[in-house]
């Protein structure tokens, strides 16, 4: 019985242990057991062996192994410290014997490089030993020591860089009851306890496997000789020591579900590790008991509730994951529960309980988890300089900066290979509330007119509804054109467009980290201002951007809104006064200013203490900045502008060669990127999953709120049903006695009338004998 499913993590040279658990599931005969196989890098690779079957081969290949041979230093590429020649061949020789007589499924894990995606390639369906070859090595290629790998034009790096080293994702998706893991470090995160209905055991090396240089690049045949017999012995002493995983009819009771659950639907990664399958099972017993003491009156009644009551607790018991979070296990089983909860909550009996608010936050959350991109937010009014702020930030003016709104739709910008632009245009659906959303502003309203100038009519047809759009640029000036041609005011397009990404070849942020222009808050549409307060739920970081020059009460509504939003996480935002240079006194004016807003920013509603919002609170000239930066190649309005500028800040033009260190470091820009390297871009992946668990616990507290009222409200409907239905008997039991006094005091009125009846007969007759006696006639 093929029951089993076998995950082997990545780390290099260390793998060798794993073909000595290999051994140990042959001595103990249950390598016919395996049902299918993923791995990781050299993972992958024995994995890719294993497919093969030949235990033999593998042994062998691990004894001859040479960091000289596997690791020769790469010579035409500056991308990697060691060329992949002699990778290849370690690659050719593992896929040399055929396939098993009977094959399994076989998953390799790689990571495309230009947007992290992590990609499952199934390599018993691949026939081609070339593209075979290709997929291992890709999957094997770590960054900076091997260089990547072109698959079907697109570039893949080891999929365990910052993706998915220990790849229990696709053995779950095939729904296996039981999946072993093989991991080679003993630092890794435990996967026990993070797949419902799904048993993983976690197999950890009792010995170090060494470190970077000592392990993952310690490609030495004595070493993998010993790391071979560490694996056989710890797995010997493993697989002996959960017999039950191989008892006879344990899988067949795993499946069908007569084993517990041993998942809680909300808990916390700590208890997971410790004891939360018995805290799990414990709630599940009460909450089933609880349950089980609601009874109806009416057997058909009672038997729909209980095929109801079944079928949501199916839902809840679900092993279906979402497919789209394949980068880290943790975030997968955070979505994997609020898909749940959406499943739950779009049941006919909870229709209408959840928020709008609430709904939305969920939908961003998932967003947020589907992949491992950071996202920083400039948000704020039209105007605000928020376009102006990214052109500084990335020292290059791409996104415009017109004196009319130009941001209409998201802009992203991001690293790739090559400088390109992909746009994402609105779907019918999504442009008829768009649309409506316009018809609320007036027909005169400044989008209408500009809306019947551009003659944007004519173009609809063509763009709503339209499959995205790619576009690769030769050089940055087509690139700036592009931007322009799908996000200028002036263009009729740019009324269907919904999102517009910025791929950068040099992008001064790392892969990963992104920077979102988007629509003003204020705009007259307010679809396209709903577009911006949704994307604050999906931000990772959010720098609010407010002219210096004045923080009114819709600014601070802004503000209020964003920290709402982000209450387990208040330094995640930052507060950007912009356009400071834009002051009458640029320095002693913002003094004034900055003092002002700090009296609202301490406050709990906003940072709750004075020393963050003294350091999250940020003045830049990101137009100025640019100016400076650019002065050589200025057009003549442009350098007045430049000179008017400094004038304010008491500098005469011909000053400006002096004092221009001093003139950039007034513009904030350089600091503000200090801040970002600092607080973002150095540790941006563990932000990501310290703000994702941050979200989770925040829709944790909604949603427990939510059925708490819910409950409430049941218990209080149920509670007047139950008084409703003793209201009623009662008054049925009052009805029956005044029908039972009424019907005796008929059967008495019936007796009396017959008394009086007979009584009356009785004196009729008497009377007429008289009559008779006194001589008259009876008429």
């Amino acid at each position: 019985m093929n029951d089993i499913g076998l995950v082997f993590a990545g780390g290099g040279g260390k793998g060798a242990y794993q073909i000595g658990v290999w051994q140990a599931l042959r001595k103990l005969n249950l390598e016919e057991r395996i049902a299918m196989v993923s791995g990781t890098s050299v993972g992958a690779l024995n994995a890719a062996l294993f497919l093969k079957g030949d235990l033999d081969l593998a042994t062998n290949i691990w004894s001859r192994i040479s960091g000289d041979a596997l690791l020769p230093f790469n010579e035409e590429n500056d991308d990697a410290l060691f060329s992949n020649k002699g990778l290849k061949f370690f690659v050719r020789e593992a896929l040399a014997a055929k396939d098993r007589a009977n094959p399994i499924l076989c998953y390799v894990t790689c990571k495309r490089r230009y947007d992290g995606q992590i990609k499952y390639f199934e390599l018993r369906g691949i026939l081609d030993p070339a593209y075979r070859r290709k997929i291992l090595m890709a999957s094997a290629a770590i960054p900076g020591i091997f260089p990547p790998v072109s698959i079907d034009g697109e570039e893949y790096i080891d999929g365990g860089a910052n993706g998915d080293n220990v790849p229990v994702h696709p053995i779950f998706l095939n729904r296996l009851p039981v999946i072993l893991v093989v991991h080679l470090s003993q630092e890794d995160e435990p996967c026990r306890g993070q797949w419902l209905m799904t048993d993983v055991y976690d197999l950890y090396p009792s010995e170090s496997l060494g470190g970077f240089l000592s392990g993952v690049l310690d490609f030495n045949a004595k070493s993998a000789e010993w790391r071979r017999n560490l694996g056989l012995s710890d797995g010997l002493a493993f697989l002996c020591g959960i017999d039950r995983l191989f008892e006879k009819n344990y899988v067949s009771e795993r499946r069908s579900g007569l084993i517990a659950l041993e998942h809680p639907l909300f808990s916390n990664d700590q208890q997971t590790k410790n004891d939360s399958s018995a805290m799990a099972a414990e709630t599940i017993r009460k909450e089933q008991e609880a349950m089980e003491k609601i009874k109806f009156e009416q057997e058909s009644v009672q038997k729909q509730y209980e095929a109801r009551i079944s079928e949501l607790k199916r839902i809840a018991a679900s092993p279906q994951m979402t497919t789209r979070v394949l980068w880290d296990a943790t975030v997968a089983k955070y979505a994997r529960t609020i898909e749940r909860v959406q499943d739950l909550m779009a049941q006919d009996e909870l229709q209408g309980e959840t928020s709008p608010r609430l709904d939305q936050q969920m939908r961003a959350f998932l967003a947020k988890c589907e992949k491992q991109e950071f996202h920083i937010a400039l948000v704020g009014a039209i105007k605000a300089g928020k376009s102006s702020l990214i052109n500084a930030v990335l020292d290059e003016e791409l996104a415009s900066t017109e004196v009319t709104p130009e941001t209409a739709s998201l802009t992203k910008f991001r690293g790739g290979n090559t400088d390109c632009v992909s746009i994402a245009f609105y779907s019918r659906e999504e442009w008829d509330v768009l649309w409506e959303s316009a018809r609320k502003a007036g027909e005169d309203s400044k989008f209408m007119d500009e809306y019947r100038e551009l003659n944007a009519e004519a173009e609809k047809p063509r763009w709503v509804g339209h499959q995205p759009v790619y576009v690769e640029c030769e050089n940055r000036e087509r690139l700036k054109e592009e931007i322009r041609k799908w996000s200028s005011s002036r263009s009729a397009t740019h009324y269907f467009v919904k999102e517009v990404e910025v791929y950068l070849k040099d992008f001064a942020l790392p892969e990963g980290v992104i920077l979102v222009d988007t629509p003003g808050l204020n705009d007259a549409v307010e679809y396209r201002s709903d577009i911006t307060k949704n994307y604050i739920d999906r931000a990772n970081a959010v720098f609010v951007c407010v002219k210096a020059d004045k923080l009114s009460a819709p600014e601070l509504s802004t503000i209020y809104s964003v920290f709402s939003n982000a209450r387990y996480q208040p330094e995640k935002i930052y507060i950007i006064g912009t356009q400071q240079d834009t002051l009458n006194d640029p320095v002693e004016d913002w003094k004034k200013q900055r003092k002002s807003w700090l009296g609202h920013l301490k406050e709990r509603a906003c940072y709750g203490n004075m020393e963050l919002a003294e350091r999250n609170l940020i003045s830049t000239s990101g137009y100025f900045y640019t100016l400076l930066k650019n002065q050589d190649c200025l057009e003549k309005k442009r350098r007045y502008q430049l000179f008017s500028t400094a004038l304010k800040m008491e500098c005469e033009q011909e000053e400006m060669p002096e004092k221009y260190d001093a003139l950039l470091d007034f513009t904030g820009i350089d600091y503000l990127r200090r801040r970002m390297n600092t607080d973002i871009v150095s540790k941006y992946q563990d932000l990501l999953r310290g703000d994702i668990a941050s979200g989770y616990s925040l829709l944790k507290d909604n949603i427990s709120e939510l059925m708490r009222r819910v409950r409430e409200r049941q218990e209080e409907v149920l509670s007047n049903s139950a008084k409703s239905i003793a209201e009623i008997r009662e008054k049925e039991a009052e009805n029956q006695r005044k029908l039972e006094e009424a019907r005796r005091d008929q059967e008495e009125l019936g007796a009396l009338f017959e008394e009086i009846k007979k009584d009356a007969s009785e004196r009729k007759k008497r009377i007429s004998k008289a009559i008779r006696e006194l001589g008259g006639t009876q008429k």
